[in-house]
């Protein structure tokens, strides 16, 4: 069982887009490998988030990570914010 009380959050206001560009830059080394291309979309206005950051980049990460795992080599990923 979770300890909740063994869980404190570093929270702090970062971009959105400024968090997902960081994961993308952390995971091009993985997609250069298999020679898939991470794109990078991000349209309209940015908007600031109260998160904690490490946990918040490790969950992008892990879906960016299954993502190069799964898609074909010389394949593209998009990684899109709205």
């Amino acid at each position: 069982m979770l300890d909740l009380n063994a869980f404190t959050p570093q929270l702090e206001i970062i971009s959105l887009k400024k968090i997902l560009q960081d994961a993308v830059t952390i995971s091009s080394g993985q997609a250069h490998l298999r020679s898939i291309k991470l794109n990078r979309k991000f349209k309209g206005s940015d908007i600031e988030l109260q998160i904690d950051k490490m946990r918040t980049i490790q969950i992008l990460l892990n879906l960016i990570s299954n993502a190069i795992k799964f898609s074909p080599d010389n394949g593209e990923i998009d990684v899109e914010c709205n």
